[in-house]
């Protein structure tokens, strides 16, 4: 085989190489945020259960939710929760409805904090960073 049939056949196996790197990095990448967008969907519905269960319950109480949850940012308002990482577009931000029972409110922001309660006082429902004891 002469040299410049040698160099295309090397020339091809380049790019070759190339294409799946290509392909195996992008494959990982979707994979790593599917990772990411089911987590936050997890964490999104942890949160609307313990409200939901939170609202059901006499009394008052404080529940802590069990993972670290310092890479999300968690907004709970009045007919849902949010969860999303500062600085992401809309497609990525999680959002959950759920139901309050009359005269029931729920409230409250975390960003980046390690570890989150949520607090029933009354009938009002409070998403807040958890205090020292509690955990």
């Amino acid at each position: 085989m002469n040299k410049k049939g040698a160099s295309i056949i090397l020339m091809i196996f380049e790019v070759i190489v190339v294409i799946s790197v290509i392909v195996l990095s992008s494959s990982y990448a979707k994979s790593l945020a599917e990772k990411d967008s089911t987590l936050r969907l997890t964490e999104a519905n942890d949160i609307r259960f313990m409200v939901n269960a939170l609202a059901s319950i006499p009394g008052d109480a404080v529940v802590h939710y069990p993972e670290n949850t310092s890479d999300y940012t968690f907004v709970l308002g009045q007919d849902r929760v949010a969860v999303f990482k500062l600085g992401d577009s809309e497609n990525n931000k999680v959002e959950i409805k759920f139901f309050l029972p009359a005269g029931y409110q729920a409230f409250g922001i975390i960003e980046g904090k390690p570890y989150l309660c949520l607090e029933k006082s009354g009938k009002n429902i409070n998403l807040r960073e958890c205090l020292e004891g509690e955990l």
